[in-house]
């Protein structure tokens, strides 16, 4: 009676796989070579080419604009990009999509304000203000950069109210 070893060939070759994937971020699958990096480069460059420089450039100063309400100027933030989506709806459809975008986001925001501002009369509404202020920086960014990209941003709790 022959005894057979464990298949511990594929042990080897499996942990070859992990290291890969982990150390260089390389991976084959079915006789295809793939590289994580140069993967989401292409699928970035994709979506970068069939948008054009005017309208990427238009829509992350859509999202730019909404940080104006930070320097003094009343309800900058919903005006700004309410004129940016009403100049340019009809010509730009990516621009206009992510200027609506922003605006909705902001006028969520504002009301997030009001109603932290109202809680601040039981001390809990001044932590609520202070990460509005820091998830409006940051998500505005972010959308900023993604929109220069070509990337269509969709901003987190956010209220839809202009479809």
């Amino acid at each position: 009676m022959e005894v057979k070893a464990p298949n511990l060939i594929r042990l080897p070759s499996f942990l070859s796989f992990l290291a890969s994937v982990i150390f260089f971020g390389i991976f084959y699958v079915n006789g295809t070579l793939y590289q994580i990096g140069v993967l989401k480069r292409s699928l970035k460059n994709m979506a970068t080419s069939q948008i054009p420089k005017p309208e990427r450039t238009w829509a992350m100063f859509a999202h730019f604009s909404s940080l104006l309400g930070w320097i003094g100027i009343p309800f900058a933030n919903i005006v700004a990009p309410l004129i940016m989506w009403q100049m340019k709806k009809e010509e730009m459809p990516f621009g206009s999509s992510q200027a609506k975008e922003c605006l909705n986001f902001q006028i969520s925001l504002t009301i997030y304000a009001i109603i932290s501002a109202i809680l601040c009369l039981v001390f809990i509404g001044i932590l609520g203000l202070i990460a509005l202020l820091v998830i409006n920086v940051i998500f505005t960014i972010i959308a900023a950069i993604k929109s220069n990209d070509g990337i269509g941003y969709r901003y987190p709790l956010t209220i839809r109210l202009i479809k």
